[in-house]
Order: C-alpha cells, then structure tokens, then sequence
C-alpha cells in the first residue's frame, strides 16, 4: 500500500467504523510514533445502528489506549453539506481542544476519482478536481491507496469493522456515482484521471501564487479586501472571477461559493452603481462606492437586518 505517513505528533483520526477508517487506524497504532485521538460522529440518521457504530469505535479506542471524542448531530435532514459542515466543524474543534497538529482521514484513491468525477458533472472549475487532497490541517494517508488495497489489508490483517447500510442509499449523489458510474471506468481512465489531478494540484498553487500577489496590493482585514474598480475593470474576465474566488476563500473563514455568485461579484464591481451592495451567499457580500468595491464578510449588525 502507498501509505503516505505523516510525520511524528499528535493527530485526531476520524473514525466511523468502516473498513476504510478501521484500516488507517490500524496502521497508525502499528507505526508506535503518534499520540492519536480518535473521532466519530453519529449523524443522528440511522437511529439504533448510528448508535451502535460508535461504541464499535469506542471499543477501538479502549482497544488501543486511546482517548474517544464524540458526537451526535442534529440535523434538519439529509443534507450531504450541511451534514459535512457539522462533521468539520466538530473535528476541528476537537483539533484545538487536543491542540493536534491536523486532522487525520481515510479518504482513499477512489473517494479521490468519485470528488472529481461528482464535482466534474456539477460543473465545477479548476478547485473542484483538486479539493479532496491533502493539506497542513488535513492529511489524508491512504489518498492514493485503492479501496481493494485498504480491503485486502483489512481481510489480510483480521480487522473487524461495521458496514454502513446508508453507502447503498441512491438518494445520496456520490452513492449513485459509485455503485453506476465508476465501476465502468478502465484502469487506464482512472490512471489518467489521477493524472490529471496531480498536475492540476501543482498548477492551482502557481496560479493561487500569482493571485496571491495581485490581493496584497489591495487594503485587506481578515474579514475584508478593498478592491480598486478600475484597476479590476482591465484584466482579463477569467482573471477577474479567480480574483473574486480567491478572496472569498481569503476570508475569516474561508467561503467556497458558486460559479454564479462571482459571476455577479465580478459583474457589480465592474459595473454597480455607488452604494449597492451585490450579496454573494455565504454571508459575503459587495459592498460598491465610486473608486473601491470592498468584498467582507457580513457584519453581525447587517445580518440580523438581514433576517
């Protein structure tokens, strides 16, 4: 297996109890150099059986010594984002109560191919073939390990784990794209896919570089950046939309919008009248004068105007 380890320290492992999570922890406990905290989530969906997969992981825990954080969330329904929202946020608050180094997944190579392809049918942009990768806050060890890799470790190594009933539900996009689309994909298709993603993963950074030079010429707070109209209305269109984009996830905290949303960003600072402010989602708006256009985040005041 291409287990890509992190370095020695302390680290949360999300761990759901399936096969993919069971296998990472496994392999971390065996490599004797981390201090580990593991994670789980119940997503409050699956009533007894959500239930009963965290004290399979809080007997993983109490196998390896090692202390539990858990949750269980309440959610409106089953909202695959906002579901993934809730998981993060709760992670990351694990990450600073334990001060760990970063949080631990057991994203796979095929939960790589099936973000690309899902995102790819979404319509997405140049971010979205590349956003399940590792960075300093998120390490993913097994990213370039197949599912039949993780599944003959597991087989191989006599671990136990839970079956989740819920990866069979259509009703979830990724599901329907797993069990109908990929498995039609060649194992040269796949190669090239991977391909693809590597190469983007290093051009996105040069080009974020570059971005990243544009904005620090521009007056910026963490929750705000002043952008000069006319100096915006003369670069190129696709530039204008990366600079929107980029910005938005330059924010405390950072914000992924749509296509349309900096579609209508690019299009009030070019062109709005003084005084308008184009609300982008997200609680990021545009607020436009005579020579600046200032992209922030919402202020408590104006959100409860809002409301």
């Amino acid at each position: 297996m291409k287990v890509k380890y992190p370095e020695p320290g302390k680290y949360v492992v999300a761990v759901s109890g399936g096969v993919d999570s069971v296998v990472l922890l496994d392999l971390l406990v065996k490599q004797g150099k981390y201090s580990l905290v593991v994670a789980t989530v119940d997503h409050g969906w699956r009533g007894d059986d959500g239930a009963a997969d965290v004290r399979f992981v809080e007997g993983l825990a109490v196998k390896h010594g090692l202390h539990l954080e858990k949750i269980k969330l309440t959610l409106p329904d089953k909202s695959e984002a906002r579901a993934r929202e809730a998981r993060w946020g709760f992670l990351r608050e694990v990450q600073n109560k334990h001060r760990a180094s970063a949080v631990l997944t057991a994203h796979h190579q095929d939960d790589l191919l099936e973000t690309m392809v899902l995102n790819l049918k979404r319509g997405t942009g140049r971010s979205g073939l590349t956003s399940l990768k590792a960075t300093e806050e998120v390490k993913r060890p097994l990213l370039y390990c197949t599912k039949a890799d993780v599944y003959d470790y597991a087989v191989n190594n006599r671990l136990e784990w839970v079956e989740d009933e819920s990866n069979l539900d259509f009703v979830y996009a990724r599901n329907k794209l797993r069990h109908t689309v990929m498995p039609q994909l060649s194992d040269s298709q796949r190669r090239r896919l991977i391909t693809i993603n590597k190469n983007l993963i290093e051009l996105n950074k040069n080009i974020d570089v570059a971005l990243n030079g544009l904005v620090q010429k521009f007056n910026q707070t963490s929750n705000s950046i002043a952008v000069p109209r006319s100096w915006f209305i003369n670069v190129p269109r696709a530039v204008q939309l990366e600079l929107v984009r980029f910005m938005a996830l330059h924010l405390k905290p950072a914000t992924e919008l749509g296509s349309a949303a900096y579609e209508r960003a690019a299009n009030g600072i070019a062109g709005a009248l003084p005084g308008k402010i184009t609300e982008l989602g997200g609680k990021i708006e545009v607020e436009h004068r005579k020579s600046i256009s200032t992209i922030r985040k919402i202020s408590t005041h104006r959100m409860k105007v809002l409301k």
